[in-house]
């Protein structure tokens, strides 16, 4: 293929490729997506600690990731963008190398915090660096072509790490955690690459606009065209991060059999289900419309997290790759649905508030799962999440119907580019 063609090939799949801020960080989602622990992590943990061990440990680290969140958006005002994301790259590489060369729960859990430090470093920068840099070329209108290809490298190098994780941990159990860190280590290389766009004068950081910002999203929330929504953020979107982010989804696999090798060809196998769904999501919520669709979309999580109780040995992939497809899929809904329903103005502070919201509840839960993961009562467990995922589904159309003769649903805000 000639270099003129092969150029045009790239940029038709990586839009922007030639500039160089879009092109590092598309390498630095390469890097942070490169998840070889997918699968066997909690393998090499169990290695140093139990499944109660392993809960408190997940709450307090990821309660101090949300805490960071704070400081570190004041200090990406101070020092920048730029070296906000080569912090993150560079402490998240130091943070899995502390890891994987751990001997004792305590090198873990220092290792593990480094992270969840870096991942507030990430948090944001990277999305804001890059809607700056093509504000800077004046291709901003642009950003959604850049944010699709994004996600899709971070889709394909998840499919691919995941699998090449689970040879590496037949090799050695503490390869993956140390690959991943040197791959971190050569995103901070990208990372040093990056120069701060010049769009005038920044945002100054506040903690008194912080909070503000997150009234302001918890506001437009609790209006009547979204308001509907919210028990199904919480019903869909937080019980599924309660499942897929700690131990819950693991000691699931563990239970129907699956060991390191096995839950990494189910993770794999899952992503590229997703992928096919989240392709034809357009055309469902066309046919089906936002509710409905949303409600089908929570009995599948009800149905899987049911299933997931009962003693299915091999067959226990289904629901693991009904729980995959209806979390992945109503988390891009809901997203989309805030998306077309809130002004333009708030919506990155309106999305912002959802993330936070939906993931306060892991830190409650984390400690419980652990514990009763620990007692032998995973299905008990896993019923509960059911119950609650069922009930805000419930609540969700309770808030509806009394909404509904007030405030008709308003049609999707559909904003041209530009």
């Amino acid at each position: 293929m000639p270099i003129p063609s092969l150029r045009r090939h790239i940029l038709r799949v990586l839009p922007y490729a030639d500039i160089p801020n879009i092109r590092v960080n598309y390498l630095m989602t390469a890097a942070e997506s490169a998840v070889f622990i997918g699968g066997n992590w909690i393998f090499f943990w169990q290695l140093f600690m139990t499944f109660g061990q392993l809960g408190l440990t997940d709450a307090l680290g990821f309660a101090f990731g949300l805490f960071m969140e704070v400081p570190t958006g004041a200090l990406a005002d101070i020092i920048g963008k730029r070296w906000t994301l080569r912090a993150a790259m560079l402490i998240n590489g130091l943070g899995y190398l502390v890891m994987g060369s751990a001997t004792s729960a305590s090198g873990l859990i220092a290792g593990f915090l480094m992270f969840q430090v870096g991942i507030a470093l990430y948090s944001g920068a990277a999305e804001a660096m890059t809607y700056d840099t093509l504000k800077e070329h004046k291709l901003e209108y642009d950003y959604d072509r850049v944010a699709a290809a994004d996600s899709s490298v971070s889709l394909v190098t998840i499919m691919l790490c995941i699998l090449i994780g689970a040879w590496m941990y037949q090799v050695d159990v503490r390869m993956p955690h140390l690959i991943r860190g040197v791959v971190y280590l050569l995103g901070f290389v990208a990372a040093l690459r990056l120069t701060e766009p010049k769009v005038g004068e920044p945002a100054r950081f506040m903690l008194r606009g912080y909070f503000a910002q997150l009234a302001t999203g918890a506001r437009e929330l609790i209006k009547p065209h979204l308001r509907m929504f919210v028990p199904l953020m919480f019903g869909l979107t937080g019980v599924f991060f309660i499942y897929s982010w700690g131990i819950v989804q693991p000691a699931v696999a563990i239970s129907f059999g699956f060991g390191p090798d096995a839950q990494a060809i189910i993770a794999s196998s899952a992503y590229v289900v997703i992928a096919v769904i989240i392709r034809f999501l357009p055309a469902l919520r066309r046919r089906l419309g936002d509710i409905t669709g949303l409600t089908l979309v929570n009995f599948g999580m009800f149905a899987a997290l049911l299933l997931m109780t009962a003693p299915l040995g091999a067959w226990g992939v289904l629901p693991l790759l009904l729980m995959h497809m209806a979390g992945s899929t109503s988390r891009t809904w809901l997203s989309i649905v805030i998306n077309q329903r809130t002004p333009s103005a708030i919506r990155a502070t309106t999305l912002s508030t959802v993330a936070l919201l939906t993931k306060i509840p892991y830190v409650l839960v984390a400690v419980v799962a652990g514990v009763m993961i620990e007692g032998g009562q995973l299905s008990v467990f896993l019923i509960g999440m059911a119950v609650s995922s069922l009930a805000l589904l419930g609540l969700s159309h309770v808030i509806r119907l009394r909404t509904a003769p007030v405030t008709p649903e308003p049609a999707p805000v559909i904003e041209p580019a530009g």
